[in-house]
């Protein structure tokens, strides 16, 4: 997408919702981004329209991953960061990139 909160995937039927915390620190509000972003992307399946023929309503068929993409320049913040996500459950949601943010590149 153009403001980059939702990117298309090759399949049609799946979106990811990405997410960029730059200055990861102990990587607390980027576990916050991937948890509020995992609850409303939840909160969105389960809330599905049943019309009186009992068809769904919406595109709630559709698969929306949640990757947060976390940027932290000094390594002792990036590995604590990494300990901490994974001690969370979020390793597959979070991922932290050991660099400086005007280090990135987004191609």
């Amino acid at each position: 997408g153009g403001d980059g909160d939702e990117d298309t995937n090759a399949n049609a039927d799946n979106k990811t919702m990405r997410i960029l915390d730059i200055g990861s620190g102990t990587g607390l509000l980027a576990m916050m981004g991937a948890r509020h972003a995992l609850d409303a992307v939840h909160e969105r399946k389960s809330s599905v329209e049943v019309s009186s023929v009992g068809e769904s309503i919406g595109s709630n068929n559709k698969h929306i991953e949640v990757q947060v993409t976390s940027v932290e320049m000094a390594s002792a913040m990036a590995r604590l960061a990494r300990i901490t996500i994974d001690e969370n459950g979020l390793s597959e949601n979070v991922k932290v990139v050991e660099r400086h943010s005007t280090d990135l590149d987004f191609h």
